[in-house]
């Protein structure tokens, strides 16, 4: 899966312990209505990015192609990382940076 490929070289480059999955990949819901992703392509588009950039919206990317895909990632991270990665990835990165942050300020 090529999402993870990307995951293992930025775990080459900066570490593992400074990735994270974001959940919110609305536009990647294959079940999305054609108005949900119209307006995401036009969005996209007032904001300032490429013509075309939102194209992909509601397409999918490899085996994920709705929200109840979500198991298929953690199984293809969990293939490739530790249990602990795995879970840092997933979410307890992000928690961790969290508090880094809020302890700093």
């Amino acid at each position: 899966m090529i999402a993870v490929d990307h995951l293992e070289h930025a775990a080459s480059v900066g570490g593992v312990d400074r990735l994270g999955v974001g959940t919110d990949f609305g536009h990647v819901d294959a079940g999305l209505p054609e108005s949900y992703r119209g307006a995401a392509r036009r969005w996209a588009v007032d904001a300032g990015f490429p013509d075309g950039y939102g194209e992909g919206y509601g397409r999918g990317f490899g085996e994920m192609r709705r929200y109840a895909d979500w198991p298929v990632l953690r199984e293809r991270i969990a293939d490739r990382f530790t249990d602990a990665e795995t879970r840092g990835i997933l979410g307890e990165n992000f928690l961790d940076y969290w508090e880094r942050v809020e302890a700093a300020a």
